[in-house]
This record gives structure tokens, sequence and C-alpha cells, in this order.
């Protein structure tokens, strides 16, 4: 804002809204300033001010209205001219001489400018700012494939600035976005901001994951009941869970007690189907299955069910993905026959980053991952049961 504070200390404003930026030539508060650095006042009661980050000179009369003397509002440069022609690179300082110029410091521009009064810019386009349509998720993508973003936005003199986790990429200054030859680094939340002197619009976030050929491994707990014809019974249960999401398979190794020895056994999953919904990397992730084996009338369901919120998990300092650090659900089996058995796991899962980022730098497949446990088990003294 531009204000005036009377030799009694009485303060008013003369133009601007207080706490909002922008750009708009109007009267009092219709007017918007971006960084107002300087103001000299003429013979007349004329304020001139440098509207630094807009790289404008302005006037602002005894009455409040703002207009716009030389500059193009966003545009950094140099050059010498007539009104909109002309051109400065951040000014700063500003001085009025008792023949109505304007001096002023053109600070990035290492020079000093004189600005002849009567040459100013015609009202400028004070068309409202609008995003018309917001980027859109790239989930899932394929390692080495292509993500691309775009957004769509009415107004003049537009400029786009994309980010990644909050952060600028460098040089990505149009209204669309291709990312090519993607793999992890590339996962996570990108925006677009869209300016131009009308302010500014930051898009929705969007999503960019991968579905990578690595594996993911999480440690299993929780507690089994058992109903049998007249008996039921419960017990806690423990294990790993391979997940293989590229390849919608994976498996699981428990470890258990047979009397006081220590056993695993190894159930391969080929059908464990995994499921991203909702908009942003808080989203959720769902693992399903229904596995049946044999014929009637001994048919075996052996259901999955696993749910956790999706975050953007670190394996190594180059290596991220997006998945449910934590999940939890049901794993349930029904054997139907004479001896008819239904038995009910309710589990919660973690993520091990340790034997996932080991598996990554391995290139480990289902196959290898369960090699490599079986072998530590083994070692342990666990038997196969």
């Amino acid at each position: 804002t531009i204000r005036k504070v009377t030799p009694g200390g009485v303060v008013t404003t003369l133009a601007g809204t207080a706490l909002v930026d922008g750009f708009a030539d109007g009267t009092g508060s219709a007017a918007r300033f971006n960084y107002p650095y300087g103001v000299a006042v003429d013979s007349s009661g004329n304020v001139y001010v440098t509207d630094s980050n807009n790289n404008t000179i302005r006037k602002v009369t005894p009455g409040g209205v703002v207009t716009t003397l030389a500059g193009t509002v966003g545009v950094i440069g140099f050059a010498d001219g007539t009104g909109s022609a002309a051109q400065f690179a951040n000014p700063s300082s500003v001085a009025v001489d008792s023949n109505g110029n304007v001096y002023v410091a053109d600070t990035d521009n290492n020079t000093i400018r004189k600005v002849v009064i009567g040459t100013g810019n015609p009202p400028p386009d004070t068309t409202p700012l609008v995003v018309t349509a917001q980027p859109a998720n790239q989930r899932d993508l394929g390692y080495g494939t292509s993500a691309y973003f775009a957004v769509s936005a009415d107004g003049t003199g537009l400029s786009f600035q994309w980010y990644k986790g909050g952060k600028a990429i460098p040089g990505a200054t149009g209204a669309s976005l291709s990312v090519n030859d993607v793999t992890t680094a590339n996962t996570g939340v990108y925006t677009c901001k869209v300016s131009n002197f009308a302010g500014k619009v930051i898009t929705e976030a969007v999503v960019l994951s991968v579905v990578d050929p690595s594996l993911l491994i999480y440690k299993v707990a929780g507690n089994e009941k058992t109903n049998k014809v007249a008996k039921t019974i419960k017990s806690s249960v423990s294990g790993l869970l391979i997940l293989d999401r590229a390849g919608q398979q994976g498996a699981f190794v428990w470890t258990g007690k047979q009397g006081k020895q220590k056993v695993y056994w190894v159930e391969r999953r080929a059908d464990l189907a995994t499921h991203s919904t909702g908009p942003v990397v808080k989203s959720t992730t769902v693992v399903v299955a229904d596995q049946t084996a044999g014929d009637h009338p001994d048919v075996e369901h052996n259901l999955v069910w696993l749910r956790g919120g999706d975050a953007l998990v670190k394996l190594s300092a180059f290596d991220q993905t997006i998945a449910p650090a934590v999940m939890a659900g049901t794993i349930g089996r029904l054997t139907l026959g004479d001896n008819p058995i239904i038995q009910t796991l309710s589990v919660s899962l973690v993520l091990d980053k340790t034997k996932s980022t080991a598996s990554r730098a391995n290139s480990d497949d289902v196959e290898a991952a369960i090699s490599r446990i079986v072998s530590v088990l083994n070692a342990a003294g666990y038997l196969e049961q």
C-alpha cells in the first residue's frame, strides 16, 4: 500500500490493499502493487512509486487514482521507450524534479532512468486470472515411460512455473511439463504456479507415481482364529509379505512353532492385485486376492484384503516410491468338505525398509527374495513345514 502520514501523525491509505499483492490501476483500494519500494512527491501532491516486483513506475494522485507511467508488468528487461515500451529490472529509488521529470534507480540494470511526465501507459488489461483446466495425476507408470502434465488458464501475460515437492523445477516454465524415462526418482507431488499482472494461482496438487519392478517387503503380525467342527483355536501369527506390485504377485513367508521346533512355510500368491485410489499422494492402496483351488466338494477359498494409506517412501538417498508404510486387513481361508475349516487372520503390516532396500539393490524377483529370506531362517534353526 501507499500510505500518507500528516505532520500530526494521522495515517491514511492512498492506494492499494494491505497484504494483497498484484497489479491493477484504479482508485484507492482497487489498485494493486507488488513490493512498492521508493516514493517521491511533486509540487502538486502527486506521488511517484517504483513498483519493484512489477517492474513499473506508478503515479498516485492526491485523490488516490493510480496509473502506470512506464514499464510492462511482469517483464524484466532493459529498453528505453514510451510507456509500456520501456522496460525495467527491479527499480528501487525514485525522485522528481521541479519540472515534473521522474528519475529512477533501475537497480538490476545498474542505470539511472528518466521518465518524462505525460507519456504514461494506457490502462492495462485487468482480465482476471482463471485456471480453466487442472493438471491430471500420472499414476502407476511403468519404468522408462513418460509423464505429461498440462494446465490451461484465461488471462494475458501469463507465466508458468512447475514445482516438485514444493521446489521449483529449473526450466519448467511452460503451460505443460513432460517427464521422460521416469524412475522412482521422479515420484512425488507436482504443482504449477500460474501468474500475471492480476496475481497468481497455484494449481491442484497431482501425483506422479511409478510401479517399478522392485519388490516391497512387509513385516506381518496378527492374530489367527481357526474354526473347526465344534472347536475354535486362537493363536498369534507372524511372517513377511513379499509384494511385487508390477507383476501383481508375491508370497507370504510365515513363521511359527511345532512344539519346541521353530518352523516356516511359504505361501506363494499369483493373484495379489494392487490398486491405488484417490487424487494425491495421501490416497489408499488396496491389496486383494481370491485364490481358489480344488474340486467340489472340497473347495478352498484363500482371500486377502489389505489396506493402507500411501506415503512417499524413501528407500535410499536417490530411490523413492509411493506405497503404504503400514497396512492392515484380513486373510481368510475356507475349506469345505467332511471337515470344514474356517481360518481368519487379522493382520497388520509394516514396511521393512532394510529388506526392501536390499531386495531392490539385488534386483530380486519373488523367488530370489524367498530364497534370501529362507536362507536366513535356516541359519537361525527354522525348519520348513
